[in-house]
């Protein structure tokens, strides 16, 4: 994932960034679409959807959801990251800043409403714990695709959505950083994307061994 991040931000951003994305984000999109209207056939994914949507009216009197939400908010659109405003830079004189902007959002907005459709429906409709994070990913939503019709066309587009999110994800963050070695030092664009994907990749060892080798040490 690492190379492929690479590959894609050292071609630049027209060649390199922007064709990904076309190619990545309508196969984010469509498996997202095809995965809620999966769900939306499961017995039981209503008790999903009123989890999802049902409103808790006391809990807005709780400070800690307004932060919540708007960390959650800065960081689902890369704002927090300085993602977009590396992307932004980037933009036409003749490009509208708010309209471009408000697509943002909401296409995050739908992206997100769509996948808790399709991820709360299938939890829900087999009793399993929506809190249970990482595992639910990779172990009770497989379980889930194991044992219901069309359960392994529904894990190849889950798997491949998670593949999707993934790579446009470090694509965006390690533009950051090349973006910036560019500004500060002399390397051309392809030399401060290798550098950088080096460097993450040697410094990331460690973190990918805390759930095992180095788990003694947390």
């Amino acid at each position: 994932m690492m190379v492929l991040a690479v590959l894609v931000v050292a071609g630049g951003i027209g060649a390199g960034i922007e064709r990904a994305n076309r190619v990545l984000m309508p196969v984010l999109a469509l498996a997202v679409a095809a995965l809620a209207v999966w769900s939306s056939t499961l017995p039981g994914a209503a008790a999903g959807y009123a989890f999802l949507f049902a409103p808790d009216w006391s809990a807005l009197a709780e400070p800690r959801l307004y932060l919540a939400a708007i960390g959650q908010a800065f960081f689902s659109i890369g704002l927090g990251m300085a993602v977009f405003v590396t992307y932004g830079s980037y933009m036409g004189r003749r490009e509208s800043v708010g309209i471009v902007a408000m697509a943002t959002v909401a296409g995050d907005t739908l992206i997100a409403l769509l996948a808790g459709i399709a991820i709360f429906g299938a939890v829900f409709a087999y009793g399993m714990d929506p809190a249970s994070g990482p595992p639910l990913a990779f172990i009770t939503l497989p379980q889930i695709f194991l044992g219901v019709p069309f359960g392994r066309i529904a894990a190849t587009l889950f798997f491949a959505l998670l593949l999707a999110g993934a790579l446009t994800s470090m694509m965006a963050l390690l533009e950051v950083i090349v973006s910036w070695l560019e500004l500060i030092t002399r390397l051309s664009r392809r030399g401060a994307t290798w550098l950088a994907g080096a460097a993450i990749a040697v410094l990331g060892v460690p973190s990918s061994l805390g759930y095992g080798p180095l788990s003694v040490l947390a």
